[in-house]
């Protein structure tokens, strides 16, 4: 199934393969024309620079063809692909396996789910929390996890507990030292984000992790802006549980995305399925991770193309999709600080290569009080667009304490394997244009 996977994304052109194929043990940033390649084969509107994959990833246009193929699979014998397709059926046990490969985990720890949203929810609802437990999160985090855990606060009467993360970080023991000291003997569960959806940190995890089983305490990560972006190895993570999406960085097809449960047949953590048509079975006859990948019908061709996608990644090198994620989101950090000053960055110094991600925040601002008007990032962000036609977004977090109001306001630059430094050179042409 892979050749014939690799075959197709080839689209028949054969000497195309060549440029894909990166020496993975180097882990540096492919030749140009690789990249320029690459780019050939996604398909955005004319004259749009498209910068927020932090939102939503695009579908290679091989890929998208492909997906209207499984479509129309599914549609001429619907029963036959839901119970007997080996790329569409309800156990999804052949795409499990390539994404499993894909992030170096069993097959048997790995539940394809809809988006993040939905795994983050697995688990906070699926954990046996009980009136006082604790969790810890940061005052980073997106409302996928919030969402969940407010509702397991009035259900379960549990204690959400933020801690405040310094923005930019400068180092992974300021931010270790942060979770440390909010441990008490009534913490349950610690929950935080990969990399960070508003500054784009990429936080400590292997080191928050080893924290929590040294206090017996689960991880749950909420890996939206990790698969598809960083060389992911789950299990060398440390973490308990990782909720990641397929339609971001992986630029799969909406509805796609990938929980891991560590130790799925045991259960340590004795997880129950809040979305299952087999609860019942539970143990003896559903692990964990099988029971939630039992939802009714699937969605076969997304997963399908999710699992093709890997194979994409793969004839790329994920180290060197890494690097060159990195290193744009680097360039974009440089410009920022050179046009408006150092002050206006967000995010971690790209000198800080274990902190930093494909997501740039900054305040296209001199003025430092820029930061807190809470009109002035968002309105930018739909002039680049509607002026423009750039697609970045605005964010906010909660602003230490003193500052002159309660949140800052930052631009969120996310740039992806299809984009280059002419799309960077675009954006701060408009933006100097519209701000000086």
């Amino acid at each position: 199934m892979i050749a014939s996977r690799r075959q197709f994304l080839c689209g028949g052109g054969a000497a195309l393969l060549p440029l894909l194929v990166a020496d993975t043990a180097l882990a540096k940033p492919a030749p140009p024309n690789k990249w320029a390649a690459l780019r050939g084969r996604f398909s955005f509107l004319p004259g749009l620079t498209y910068l927020n994959s932090g939102s939503e990833g695009s579908l290679p246009t091989a890929l998208r063809a492909r997906l209207s193929h499984l479509v129309t699979e599914w549609s001429a014998s619907p029963s036959w692909a839901c119970f007997s397709s080996p790329n569409l059926e309800q156990s999804q046990t052949q795409n499990r396996r390539r994404l499993a490969e894909f992030v170096s985990a069993p097959p048997a720890d790995v539940v394809i789910t809809d988006n993040t949203t939905m795994g983050l929810a697995m688990v906070v609802l699926g954990l046996p929390f009980t009136a006082g437990d604790e969790v810890i999160i940061t005052d980073h985090e997106h409302y996928a996890l919030t969402s969940p855990l407010k509702v397991a606060s009035l259900r379960s009467g549990i204690v959400v507990k933020q801690v405040a993360i310094p923005s930019p970080a400068t180092s992974a023991a300021q931010i270790l030292d942060v979770f440390t000291a909010a441990l008490t003997p009534r913490t349950r569960a610690i929950c935080f984000s990969h990399v960070n959806w508003t500054t784009g940190l990429r936080m400590p995890v292997e080191a928050i992790c080893a924290l929590g089983r040294q206090h017996n305490v689960p991880t749950l990560v909420d890996g939206a802006h990790g698969l598809g972006m960083i060389d992911l190895n789950l299990p060398a993570l440390g973490c308990d549980f990782y909720a990641c999406a397929g339609h971001k960085w992986l630029n799969g097809p909406p509805a796609t995305g990938l929980l891991y449960i560590r130790d799925a047949v045991t259960n340590p953590w004795k997880l129950v399925p809040i979305v299952s048509e087999v609860a019942e079975y539970l143990g003896p006859k559903f692990s964990i991770a099988d029971a939630l990948q039992m939802r009714g019908s699937p969605n076969g061709p997304g997963f399908a193309i999710l699992a093709a996608m890997c194979d994409f990644y793969d004839e790329i090198g994920k180290s060197a999709v890494e690097s060159r994620i990195l290193s744009l989101a680097a360039t974009v950090k440089a410009r920022a600080a050179a046009t408006w000053g150092e002050a206006c960055v967000y995010s971690p110094s790209p000198a800080v290569m274990d902190l930093s991600s494909g997501l740039s925040a900054f305040v296209p601002s001199r003025d430092p009080t820029a930061a807190y008007d809470a009109d002035f990032v968002p309105k930018l962000a739909e002039t680049l667009i509607n002026k423009h036609k750039i697609w970045v977004r605005a964010t906010s977090f909660p602003s230490p304490p003193g500052a002159p109001a309660p949140r800052i306001n930052t631009l969120r630059v996310s740039t992806n394997i299809f984009n280059n430094t002419a799309d960077i050179d675009r954006l701060f042409a408009a933006l100097t244009h519209e701000v000086g």
